[in-house]
């Protein structure tokens, strides 16, 4: 019984193992739309954000509400 068993085991193992050839059609997410309509509904919003820079020992935190979020959220090239 036990031999049984682990032949049906490997049989699923071997199965699960093959790769799909077929055409499949690659999906992209449209990342540029979807940082662009960000900016928009951040630039009407104008939520306020909390910057914390910390070097050493000092700590300093601050807010900020006027942000240019084209250059926040900017896709650098490569």
């Amino acid at each position: 019984m036990k031999s049984k068993l682990i032949l049906l085991a490997c049989i699923f193992y071997l199965g699960a193992c093959q790769s799909d050839t077929g055409n499949k059609a690659k999906i992209y997410f449209d990342l540029k739309g979807f940082i662009d309509a960000q900016i928009k509904l951040l630039d009407k919003t104008k939520p306020a954000v909390l910057k914390t820079v910390i070097v050493g020992d000092k700590k300093e935190v601050k807010t900020i509400k006027d942000i240019d979020w084209a250059k926040e959220l900017e896709l650098s090239p490569g």
